[in-house]
């Protein structure tokens, strides 16, 4: 018996705030995201959110963006948290969450399913 195995890989949209003029590359995203920058390139606060770790679209996240695997990135983030560099960045449950965060509040930035995005945000990068 011959069984297929599928990994369907979904495009990572990188979204901020439709007011957001920044263009961040993608080693800016990676400090951003990573609470190495706490600020957009032209000064204002830039606070990500992260969805729950084991969904499909934070793995895709995790390696198309930073490039780590979610032990990797609980390992970091246990690390900033134990030597009191900082926290571990807000998790929330899916992207309808992180649509109306972003759509409230200029500072965050989050990423979702690409086929997720609605007008409420600003696709900043894809990935």
């Amino acid at each position: 018996m011959l069984t297929n195995s599928w990994s369907v890989m979904a495009e990572v949209a990188i979204i901020a705030h439709p007011s957001n003029e920044n263009s961040p590359n993608k080693a800016q995203l990676i400090k951003i995201f990573l609470k190495k920058n706490k600020a957009f390139g032209d000064g204002s606060p830039a606070k990500p959110i992260y969805q729950k770790s084991g969904q499909d679209i934070s793995k895709e996240f995790n390696a198309k963006v930073l490039h780590k695997s979610a032990s990797q990135l609980k390992s970091y983030w246990t690390k900033l948290m134990f030597t009191g560099n900082g926290s571990a960045p807000k998790e929330v449950k899916g992207a309808g969450e992180v649509i109306e965060l972003i759509a409230n509040n200029p500072s965050f930035i989050g990423y979702i399913d690409a086929s997720k995005v609605t007008g409420e945000v600003k696709v900043i990068a894809k990935f």
